[in-house]
């Protein structure tokens, strides 16, 4: 038994796979979930979760409601900021 080779193989990788779940919550309603695999850089940030975001809001959203995120480099980048600053100015 112990001598006799596996009849199974079974693969496991040395790294495990990364999902992300981005979701935006408000009084409202809820806003996604948005999944993603892998790392999430300032682009992907902004081309797959904050256009996508933005495009489901209302009017009186995107006049009176704050964004708030926290202090990941994808959400800090320059980029993201003054993307985030055109939509939601002052806020």
């Amino acid at each position: 038994m112990g001598s006799e080779p596996p009849h199974e193989l079974l693969q496991i990788g040395i790294h495990p796979q990364k999902i992300g779940v981005w979701p935006a919550l408000s009084r409202q309603k809820v806003i996604g979930p948005i999944f993603f695999e892998g790392n999430l850089n300032a682009e992907r940030y902004r081309d797959e979760i904050l256009f996508d975001f933005i495009d489901q809001l209302d009017e009186k959203e995107m006049e009176h409601a704050w964004f708030q995120q926290d202090g990941a480099p994808a959400h800090t980048a320059h980029d993201t900021m003054t993307f985030l600053e055109k939509h939601f100015p002052g806020r």
